[in-house]
């Protein structure tokens, strides 16, 4: 069981993908804006984050610095986003993602990342 912080100002994404990674046996926990992704890290320690460039407040490359600086390499980062052009995945590896996933995405999709993140080092 992982548990995944969701953050996508759009909350029927994030209420379907809460209750997908639940039905698939992990804790879902998601928020709209990027001040309050900042605050669940702190409280959920989260080992995957799918974390949506376009936010209210804080755009999601700015938030994802914010989670290296202060929580290190803990949590896998994945820019689950619209922007799916090469310019787009090299700025989000360059701000501190570890994956560019490009919505819509796929079961196949999350379970891949799933993976990813139970593999990585915490």
């Amino acid at each position: 069981m992982q548990r995944v912080l969701i953050v996508d100002d759009h909350p029927g994404t994030t209420e379907a993908l809460a209750m997908l990674l639940g039905l698939l046996g992990h804790q879902a926990h998601a928020v709209h804006r990027g001040a309050d992704a900042l605050t669940a890290a702190r409280e959920i320690d989260p080992h995957l984050v799918l974390l949506d460039i376009s936010l209210p407040d804080i755009n999601g490359y700015d938030v994802a610095r914010a989670l290296r600086d202060e929580h290190g390499r803990r949590s896998y980062l994945v820019a689950a986003t619209g922007w799916g052009r090469p310019a787009d995945r090299v700025r989000a590896v360059a701000a501190g993602f570890d994956s560019h996933l490009t919505k819509p995405f796929q079961l196949g999709d999350l379970r891949e990342l799933l993976e990813l993140s139970a593999a990585a080092k915490r």
